[in-house]
């Protein structure tokens, strides 16, 4: 993962972008989502059988994290290089 400091119009707000590489892991963090600036992630869980199970493919725009399937264990992966950003649980009302 690389990180890298955006500033964007305004000048008093500071956004941290990561970039990911394909078939890296983003990690989940409590009480934050990832907004996917570029690029694709795919998040899984594993069902009752033991089986991986694709949720979804999101993309650019798209919010991704522990909100979408409160108490499954997801894993967030790249499918492609991809720029996203953490966004605290508290903002989402900004993107709605």
């Amino acid at each position: 993962m690389n990180r890298l400091k955006i500033v964007d119009s305004n000048p008093y707000s500071e956004v941290t972008h990561y970039f990911f590489e394909r078939k890296e892991k983003l990690t989940l963090i409590p009480d934050m989502v990832w907004r996917i600036q570029s690029g694709y992630v795919r998040v899984t869980t594993v069902n009752s059988m033991g089986s991986v199970v694709t949720v979804g493919i999101w993309g650019k725009d798209h919010l991704v994290g522990n909100f979408l399937f409160p108490s499954a264990v997801l894993a967030l992966e790249c499918l492609t290089t991809v720029r996203a950003y953490p966004i605290p649980n508290h903002q989402l009302a900004m993107f709605s």
